[in-house]
């Protein structure tokens, strides 16, 4: 079985970023272009991973956990489990509402910004 990094990312993320780039362009105060260049950039250095990859099993489990939650992030969370790595997101009904649900693989912004400092 082939292993994927952690700087792997479900394919549909261009779509998702490309959705919140005039909230993030507002909150960073930059130019929609420039949010567009900077998530390129950071596109570029993902691995974008074909959801078909993904054994059907863990699809299953995914649902489970963001059924009543958004079911919009349960690529996201089959990612994270496929790859057995935390989950970052800046999502806090998603945080709470997975942790409700026994799933500990999840990172806040706030959770990683903090682990950042520590370095």
């Amino acid at each position: 079985m082939r292993r994927y990094q952690l700087n792997s990312a479900p394919a549909l993320i261009r779509t998702e970023l490309s959705k919140h780039r005039p909230r993030m362009s507002k909150q960073m105060r930059r130019s929609v272009a420039d949010v567009t260049a900077i998530q390129e950039l950071l596109i570029r250095r993902l691995e974008l991973l074909d959801p078909e990859l993904i054994p059907d099993a863990t699809w299953t489990t995914a649902e489970v956990l963001v059924r009543g939650i958004d079911p919009d992030d349960e690529d996201y969370v089959a990612l994270a489990l496929h790859l057995k790595c935390p989950l970052w997101t800046g999502d806090k009904k998603l945080i709470k509402g997975l942790q409700a649900k026994g799933f500990k693989q999840v990172l806040s912004t706030e959770q990683v910004r903090s682990m950042l400092r520590e370095k």
